[in-house]
C-alpha cells in the first residue's frame, strides 16, 4: 500500500506591524509641523524646539537610508529659517544656520549611512541563506521554526508556511523521537553543541529521508541554529556496506 501524503493543516503567520514608506513620511512630517506649531506658541523655547528636530530627522534616516536623512535634515534646516524670517525680532547669524544645518545633515547621514550598511549586510546573508543547498532553519526552544530556508522545500516538498506552522516533532519519525528529544535537551541547556546527529524526516510525499545535523544554541536570542543535509543515498550506502561485511 503506497504511503499516504502527509499535508500539514497551515496555519496563519503572525506579523509584527511596521510602517511603510508613506506613513513615516506623513509621522516626520506631522512631527515637524507639530515642533513648528510648538515655537510659534512659545517663542522662548526655540533652541528646545530645534533639539526635537532629532525626532523626524531620526525617522526618516532609519526608514529611508542615507537619502532620507539627508532629506530630513536639509528640511529641518529650512524650517529654522522659515521660523526667523517669519519673526521679525529674530537676528541672522549665517554661522549659526551653518552650524545648525551641519548638525542635521550630519546626524541624518551618519544615522542613513549605518541603515544603509546594515540592510547591504542583510541582503548579502539573506541571499546566502536563501542560496545554500543545506536545510537552514532557526527554532526556538519550544521546538517550532522560526525561519527555514529553500532548501527544505526542494529537499522534503513542504512549502515554508507548512513547515513554520507546525513543531519539529511532526515531522520526525516516531523511532527517532526520543534521541531527538534528548538532543534537543542537552543543546539547549548547555551541555554540548550538536554535531552529526542524524534522524529521520517525513517528507511531502510520505517517505521518510535520513537527515544530518550540525546546531548550536544561542540562549541570547531565544532559539537554535541548525545547518542540515540530506543523507539519504549515504546512509543506505552505509547500511548495505554493514550487511555485505556480515
Amino acid at each position: 500500500m503506497a504511503a499516504r501524503a502527509y499535508r500539514p493543516r497551515i496555519r496563519p503567520l503572525r506579523h509584527w506591524p511596521t510602517l511603510g514608506g508613506p506613513a513615516t513620511i506623513a509621522l516626520a512630517l506631522a512631527l515637524f509641523v507639530g515642533i513648528f506649531a510648538l515655537r510659534e506658541s512659545d517663542p522662548n523655547a526655540v533652541d528646545a524646539d530645534e533639539i526635537m528636530f532629532v525626532l523626524p530627522i531620526a525617522l526618516l534616516a532609519l526608514r529611508f537610508g542615507i537619502r532620507g536623512g539627508l532629506a530630513a535634515g536639509l528640511l529641518g534646516l529650512a524650517l529654522i529659517v522659515t521660523w526667523d524670517l517669519s519673526d521679525q525680532d529674530a537676528s541672522f547669524s549665517l554661522m549659526g544656520y551653518l552650524n545648525r544645518g551641519l548638525a542635521f545633515v550630519l546626524l541624518g547621514t551618519l544615522l542613513g549611512v549605518f541603515v544603509d550598511q546594515r540592510r547591504k549586510l542583510e541582503a548579502q546573508l539573506s541571499h546566502h541563506y536563501d542560496g545554500s543547498l543545506d536545510l537552514l532553519a532557526t527554532i526556538d526552544l519550544g521546538g517550532r521554526f522560526t525561519r527555514v530556508n529553500p532548501a527544505w522545500e526542494r529537499t522534503l516538498g513542504y512549502c515554508a508556511s507548512a513547515i513554520l506552522s507546525h513543531p519539529t516533532s511532526e515531522f520526525v519519525h516516531p523511532d527517532d523521537h526520543e534521541a531527538t528529544n534528548a538532543e534537543h535537551t542537552a543543546l539547549t541547556s548547555g551541555s554540548h553543541d550538536t554535531i552529526g546527529f542524524r534522524n529521520r524526516w517525513r517528507a511531502a510525499d510520505g517517505s521518510y529521508r535520513w537527515l544530518e545535523w550540525s546546531a548550536t544554541c544561542s540562549p541570547a536570542e531565544g532559539g537554535v541554529h541548525v545547518i542540515g543535509r540530506d543523507i539519504t543515498a549515504q546512509h543506505e550506502a552505509e547500511e548495505q556496506l554493514a550487511n555485505n561485511s556480515r
